[in-house]
């Protein structure tokens, strides 16, 4: 299993879970295959089976949803900023397009007058 202390107290709560609920299904349920052995003779070994699997998907799950808490308490810490991608993307578009303006007005493809109206636009 993991190391837990990087995690908030939520998810380090549901991560220890899955790895308590995970020991606990794969011992009982090979114990309970063994015990059920000799009055049930294979079948046991289908119930210890579908233990394990059980114990597996369980595991999966629970940690899962500690790792989905976590990653979303990081998202939120990260973002507490307020600050946004969006504007630094709209701001490197602006910058290209004024990049662009420049070299049409150098090689006199557009008036000054032109340049000057597409400048405002942007």
């Amino acid at each position: 299993m993991d190391n837990h202390k990087n995690y908030s107290s939520t998810a380090r709560k549901y991560k220890v879970f899955a790895d308590v609920i995970t020991l606990v299904g794969l011992f009982g349920s090979a114990i309970l295959g063994f015990v059920l052995w000799f009055s049930l003779g294979p079948l046991a070994v289908g119930i210890a089976v579908g233990g394990v699997l059980g114990s597996v998907f369980s595991y999966w799950f629970f940690h899962g949803l500690g790792e989905l808490i976590n990653n979303t308490e990081e998202i939120a810490r990260n973002t507490a900023t307020g600050a946004s991608a969006v504007p630094l993307a709209a701001e490197a578009e602006t910058d290209k397009e004024l990049e662009t303006l420049e070299a049409l007005r150098k090689d006199d493809l557009i008036s000054e007058d032109e340049y000057k109206v597409k400048k405002k636009r942007c």
